[in-house]
């Protein structure tokens, strides 16, 4: 064992020299370099100035990681929070609220309108009967009808008002909705 150690330790010291005598510098004036010799010297600084810039990139990436990293533990940590709760039932508020409050009130009177202009239609353009007179004798119930007639006059204008209106409001609270 100790004579492998000896013979990797030698190996290692001739090759570290032979490495260091192949590498030497030399300072040649620019004006007795060939162009081929100028090019690869350009190329060379080309990619040591790249190089630098990549660095620089890197150490900003890192930089802004590092920094949102922060921002993202102090939400999380403020999210936590009652004022947190509050801050985000806000931002909720904002992104949805006002259509939910449009859904909550607008439908159920989009409800109520509906039964009003069809109870209207109902009794200004249709005819319907209603009980007049009733009598009981006993157990049997003897029930006499009348039938109301809508007015003649006009009765097709006011059919085809109540239908406009009707679409006209349907029409305004859809549009009310979506903007």
């Amino acid at each position: 064992m100790n004579k492998t150690l000896i013979v990797c330790l030698m190996v290692t010291l001739i090759s570290a020299t032979a490495a260091m005598a192949q590498s030497r510098t030399v300072s040649v004036p620019e004006s007795l370099l060939t162009d081929t010799q100028k090019r690869l010297l350009q190329a060379d600084q080309t990619v040591q100035i790249a190089s630098k810039w990549v660095g620089l990139g890197k150490e900003v990436g890192e930089a802004v990681s590092s920094g949102l990293q922060a921002v993202t533990d102090q939400a999380v940590d403020l999210s936590r929070t009652p004022v947190g709760y509050f801050i985000m039932a806000m931002i909720g508020w904002k992104v949805v609220g006002g259509d939910f409050l449009q859904l909550i009130i607008g439908l159920p009177l989009w409800i109520i309108i509906t039964i009003l202009f069809a109870w209207s239609y109902r009794r200004t353009c249709i005819s319907w009967r209603y009980a007049s007179k009733e009598t009981r004798e006993g157990l049997k119930v003897t029930r006499e009808y009348e039938i109301h007639e809508p007015e003649t006059q006009n009765l097709d204008l006011t059919r085809v008002l109540h239908v406009v209106f009707f679409l006209l409001l349907t029409i305004a609270m859809a549009v009310a909705t979506l903007t």
